[in-house]
């Protein structure tokens, strides 16, 4: 009797586990195999040598056009030269840039070299004021989700040789085209910048090039049933129309679902289980 017991539950239980995996699936919708459901290439490492492979210490970037895999550096002298095996969904990264005054291309993303060839990163001002880099990411859920966002930033110069100028930059983080942005809390500094510190605007003293970074942690509701959702890095302030904002160890990925206190809660509570 009590293997027959036994046999029963089984079933049972497989059952509903079954039931509960299709209930979940046709209650989110089917996702988009096009997209990552997290950030892709977050530390700007894919390919890094490749693409950097006429990078100097005078010129230590390369310019890269996400569409054909193209890629130039030493300030466009070299010309633009293919990167055989690029391939698009793993670098990841687009650009809003329009301007092709500089570098005859529009939407391309700059990366960069550490001086010493230890790291590689993105910049968000290639070659023109105000312009982001993004991905598009599947965040299809049947209930509301957080997701937990952290990223390093530094200065392109040091602070105190361009008359203390800070680059600064502004998360965002929404639909395509209705992103908003997100409050940041540092929670790292190689310089000595406030830890704990909160704001929409993320400034560092931290330069780059030479390994300093200040790092950022925060956390972001994606509704139930977003099926896309933009995640934007936005330069506020620049060094130059063309150098500024330093980027790396990007993340955005689930936290943890969300579950509403239906015995006259007002919100959400975090549900980690």
């Amino acid at each position: 009797l009590g293997s027959i017991i036994r046999t029963a539950v089984a079933s049972l239980t497989a059952i509903g586990l079954a039931l509960t995996v299709q209930t979940g699936a046709s209650a989110a919708g089917a996702r988009d195999a096009a997209l990552p459901d997290a950030i892709v290439n977050g530390d700007f490492e894919y390919l890094g040598d490749s693409l950097l492979a006429y990078a100097t210490d005078t010129w230590n970037f390369a310019n890269v056009d996400p569409t054909t895999g193209d890629v130039n550096s030493t300030d466009g002298a070299e010309g633009w030269h293919h990167v055989d095996g690029f391939d698009a969904t793993r670098f990841a990264w687009r650009s809003s840039q329009t301007d092709t005054g500089v570098n005859a291309r529009a939407g391309i993303v700059e990366i960069q070299r550490s001086h010493d060839k230890s790291n590689v990163y993105g910049e968000i001002t290639a070659s023109q004021a105000g312009t982001y880099i993004y991905q598009d990411i599947d965040t299809r859920h049947e209930t509301d989700t957080v997701y937990t966002v952290s990223l390093r930033h530094a200065n392109r110069g040091r602070p105190s040789d361009n008359n203390g100028h800070m680059d600064a930059l502004r998360v965002l983080i929404g639909p395509p085209g209705r992103e908003r942005a997100v409050e940041l809390t540092r929670t790292g500094s190689d310089v000595g910048d406030a830890i704990g510190e909160t704001s929409e605007i993320v400034r560092s003293g931290a330069w780059g090039w030479i390994g300093e970074w200040d790092t950022y942690e925060g956390t972001v509701v994606i509704p139930a049933g977003q099926p896309v959702t933009r995640f934007t890095f936005q330069s506020v302030d620049s060094l130059t129309d063309v150098e500024g904002n330093l980027v790396d160890d990007i993340t955005f990925a689930v936290g943890y679902p969300l579950t509403y206190d239906l015995n006259g809660g007002t919100g959400p509570a975090p549900n980690r289980g």
